[in-house]
């Protein structure tokens, strides 16, 4: 087996792939992304796939405003 500088870019530790660990569901009701480990925001003690999930939450929540004006 060749030397591998760096195994982080094939994926492969030796002969076996190690696939990324789930974390859990996004928080926001209309989504469904499955967020892995490393990966999302953890916001309030909940998981999100992204930041436009956590600001559509707080809008709907009446957390946060959206600012129309732009």
């Amino acid at each position: 087996m060749p030397a591998i500088e760096n195994p982080m870019v094939l994926g492969r530790i030796g002969e076996r792939y190690v696939a990324p660990r789930v974390t859990g569901k996004c928080s926001y009701r209309y989504c469904d992304e499955i967020v892995h480990e490393g990966e999302g925001y953890d916001f309030d003690g909940q998981v999100y796939c992204s930041s436009t999930c956590i600001g559509e939450e707080l809008i709907e929540v009446g957390a946060a405003v959206e600012n129309k004006s732009a």
